[in-house]
């Protein structure tokens, strides 16, 4: 793991007590926002099997706002 970095676990619940659970490497300057959505967006993204890479904020941002467009603007 790079300098500033931990490991993070992003978990989604499927079912009452079947969760999915994928690991991620946080730059500990970027912090996770504390909003459903937010971690909503990062879990897709990460869970994509297709995807490498670095997240940008862009990217991040784009999926947040996506959930947001569907709860019609207002955070959970």
């Amino acid at each position: 793991m790079p300098p500033r970095h931990e490991i993070q676990v992003l978990m989604r619940p499927l079912e009452p007590g079947k969760r999915i659970r994928v690991p991620l490497g946080q730059n500990l300057d970027m912090p996770i926002p504390d909003q459903e959505e937010a971690i909503h967006g990062l879990f897709d993204i990460v869970s994509d099997r297709s995807r490498t890479g670095n997240i940008t904020l862009q990217e991040a941002m784009g999926r947040r706002d996506g959930y947001l467009k569907r709860n019609d603007g207002q955070p959970n």
